[in-house]
């Protein structure tokens, strides 16, 4: 039974602790999910431009990035 009051008083304390910094907690969320969503859309549109997505499908110094080099050939990385 002592267990049971136990619990029941840290869900009070946890609940009081929410109540107090509620605002903060919901502010600290929402700048880590704002800051999630901004680094998608910019990758999204670094992918969108020509020359980000020849660096993206070769590797650098790819000796021939229009027929493809060895590691585009095995299928390790897809070709432009």
């Amino acid at each position: 039974m002592a267990l049971h009051f136990a619990v029941a008083d840290l869900r009070e304390q946890a609940a009081d602790w929410l109540d107090e910094h509620r605002h903060r907690v919901i502010s600290e969320l929402l700048a880590e999910f704002d800051a999630c969503v901004m680094i998608v859309a910019y990758r999204r549109l670094a992918l969108k431009s020509p020359a980000s997505q020849a660096e993206w499908r070769h590797p650098r110094g790819c000796p021939a990035p229009q027929t493809g080099c060895g590691a585009c050939k095995r299928g390790s990385i897809s070709s432009a």
